[in-house]
């Protein structure tokens, strides 16, 4: 079943990828992350401007993109968040594929997301606690990130 729904969900990247002339070979856990990242901000119901320019700005940065590459990045993600069915197809893969470490990191992506505005929603809050639990990051390092973020 696991291996059927990564199957899955590279299918579709890939066949996006193709369509936007992204490199195939982009790493499956960057697009899944970056989905995360949309669930993020789409959690409070308004994906604003300002939470755009943070998606890019977070990408640009954890990454080293270039800025086509981003945009084509977030576009493929946008798609694949609109066919998601819950976070587990996207946090089983970063559970295969990430270590404690990075996770901590992608958990910090969302919390800049969140804070995009100046503050992190109670919603946009809910969304990170449920993916940070689903890829097995402690409460303790959920809450240093929040606070390692919020006052960085």
């Amino acid at each position: 079943m696991c291996k059927v729904m990564l199957s899955s969900i590279k299918s579709l990247f890939d066949s996006v990828a193709t369509d936007t002339n992204l490199e195939p070979k982009v790493d499956i856990t960057r697009k899944i992350s970056i989905v995360l990242m949309i669930e993020v901000a789409l959690s409070d119901g308004n994906f604003d401007e300002t939470e755009r320019v943070q998606l890019v700005s977070t990408i640009t940065k954890k990454w080293k993109l270039a800025r086509p590459v981003v945009n084509d990045l977030i576009n493929l993600a946008e798609q694949q968040q609109d066919l998601s069915i819950s976070l587990f197809e996207h946090t089983h893969v970063i559970n295969q594929c990430l270590s404690r470490e990075e996770k901590i990191g992608l958990v910090d992506c969302l919390w800049e997301i969140a804070f995009a505005d100046g503050r992190a929603d109670h919603f946009e809050e809910n969304t990170i606690r449920k993916i940070a639990d689903l890829i097995y990051v402690e409460h303790k390092d959920f809450i240093k990130s929040k606070i390692r973020v919020r006052d960085h």
